[in-house]
């Protein structure tokens, strides 16, 4: 089983347009969660992947603050069929579309969130 330790992401590229030879490329993290703690602080990220698996336990995901992540996207994603919930919450005292927490309960749902400055916005 692949497993990649949120201390040790897996960083790589993503294109906006592989067509267009002009498009320009974006670092990406991509975060393998599957833990028996449950808890992801996200910090230092601007563009995140996370495939979480709460199928041993609830998992805890906190965006970093909004000030100074302006544009920031992060892209949750649970992988399990537990009924175990993904909670989503902002370190802050802001909002992801006015609540906080946001939670994922159902297999391969997702979450998109971007940030403007002051809160985050599902996309």
């Amino acid at each position: 089983m692949l497993f990649q330790s949120p201390n040790n992401p897996i960083v790589g590229k993503m294109w906006y347009d592989t067509d267009d030879p002009n498009s320009q490329s974006v670092s990406i993290t991509k975060y393998l969660i599957e833990t028996t703690t449950g808890s992801l602080i996200i910090n230092g990220s601007t563009q995140c992947v996370i495939l979480a698996s709460a199928s041993v336990s609830p998992i805890y995901i906190t965006l970093p603050a909004t000030s100074n992540n302006n544009n920031a996207v992060f892209n949750i994603k649970k992988i399990d069929s537990s009924t175990r919930p993904i909670y989503v919450n902002t370190s802050d005292s802001s909002s992801i579309d006015g609540a906080n927490p946001v939670t994922i309960i159902n297999q391969y749902n997702s979450l998109t969130v971007v940030c403007d400055g002051s809160n985050y916005f599902i996309l």
